[in-house]
């Protein structure tokens, strides 16, 4: 997604530049600068909520702790490949978690987040 608003900020600066440069009247110059203007002020935006939204996934829900989540990599081998993965079954019912937890081969502490993030076979 970063991807595509970075192209249409390139390809409005592009237009908005060729704009300002070509303007012989001022009051297009001026409708030129404040389209760079604007377009910079929304991808600072844009931007800023991709860096909020990452803020928001490896603090609070535990995504991205590579320090923690590194056990459960480095506890697989190459017959059985594990990663850090959400189970179907819902935290709070823990029959049903342990059941799967069990049926997967899935470990548990090794992986951040909530108690139904574990690691589990690939």
């Amino acid at each position: 997604m970063l991807q595509i608003v970075g192209a249409v900020f390139l390809a409005i600066f592009v237009y908005g530049g060729l704009k300002y440069l070509t303007a012989v009247a001022s009051n297009r110059a001026k409708t030129a600068r404040e389209m760079l203007i604007t377009a910079t002020k929304a991808l600072a935006l844009i931007f800023s909520a991709y860096v909020f939204i990452q803020f928001v996934q490896t603090s609070l829900i535990g995504g991205g702790d590579v320090a923690q989540s590194s056990a459960c990599v480095e506890s697989s081998t190459p017959e059985r490949a594990m990663s850090c993965q959400y189970l179907q079954s819902a935290p709070d019912n823990a029959d049903a978690m342990n059941k799967e937890i069990s049926e997967r081969g899935c470990e548990r502490t090794k992986c951040p987040g909530p108690a139904n993030y574990l690691c589990c076979p690939s």
